[in-house]
């Protein structure tokens, strides 16, 4: 009777409060330098599917994210192969796939490195933690079945090559409080239809947006003040341009290349652009408007 009503409550928990963590054997994690707090630093758990990290670890909270793509979470070479599956499977060390990963509310960084999700060619869902602050480099190319992501509202950050080369990616709502879009940071979304910079950005690094090759439309707030080297290069689609900001200052090697291959941009839109202060060109690599 007494199994019976641990199965119950277990149920009920799930039930209520979304699904079971992951155990602490599945992660590879360490102290973080303020000594109160949990770093998760890879995965080494033998479940596929679903994976939920922890909110605590030996009763303390978990608050960053510090892994790469050799830190167990990518897919890599071993599923690419079928005799290599079979031998994995015949020596226990094979692993299904990662299809979805949930990171706790706890966490407020993730500092990924190199694209920890990349070559996941199964993953379709990530749950970001609700109060992150800082988070960069969780893909980099090869996340075919990741279509949409709910942004944290209260995410300052989005680093270095966060959402760097999801195909797939239709849409984003970016957060209110972002103040900074960092280098690469969605390069290479090339299904994103629309580019909305909510108001209090202030920063769009190097290749932030290049190679959206969908988007047609771009909203700038009145509160950017910087944009990098290439932040919307190729995007050959993108025909319309809203500017609030009166002068920007563009980053640049010689001269500034933001929009450099952006070959819909018609006179009125170039024009825009230019006024905000903007002195590079709209043409391609080899001069071709």
């Amino acid at each position: 009777m007494r199994k019976l009503w641990t199965v119950v409550a277990l149920i009920l928990n799930v039930v209520l409060f979304g699904s079971a963590a992951n155990p602490a054997k599945d992660f590879v994690y360490k102290l973080n330098d303020a000594g109160d707090g949990v770093v998760i630093t890879g995965y080494i758990g033998k479940k596929g599917g679903k994976v939920v990290i922890p909110e605590k670890i030996e009763g303390m909270p978990v608050v960053r994210f510090e892994c790469g793509p050799l830190d167990g979470w990518s897919e890599g070479l071993m599923y690419f192969s079928k005799d290599i599956i079979k031998r994995n499977k015949k020596n226990g060390t094979y692993r299904p796939p990662i299809t979805e990963v949930v990171f706790p509310d706890t966490m407020t960084e993730i500092a990924g490195k190199n694209g920890v999700f990349e070559s996941c060619e199964s993953l379709r869902s990530v749950t970001l933690p609700k109060k992150v602050r800082y988070m960069s480099g969780l893909f980099s190319n090869n996340n075919p079945k990741l279509t949409k992501i709910k942004m944290p509202e209260e995410a300052q950050v989005i680093g270095a090559s966060m959402f760097s080369g999801c195909v797939n990616l239709t849409s984003i709502v970016l957060p209110r409080g972002l103040e900074t879009i960092g280098e690469y940071a969605f390069s290479g979304c090339k299904s994103l239809k629309s580019i909305v910079i909510p108001k209090g950005t202030v920063r769009i690094e190097d290749g932030a947006f290049q190679y959206c090759e969908s988007a047609t439309s771009l909203k700038l707030p009145d509160s950017i003040e910087y944009i990098g080297s290439y932040a919307f290069r190729g995007c050959g689609a993108l025909a319309k341009v809203d500017i609030l900001a009166k002068q920007i200052e563009y980053g640049g090697y010689s001269t500034p290349s933001a929009f450099e291959g952006c070959l819909k941009l018609g006179l009125s839109e170039q024009k825009k652009i230019k006024a905000s202060g903007y002195t590079g060109d709209f043409k391609g690599l080899f001069g071709v408007l």
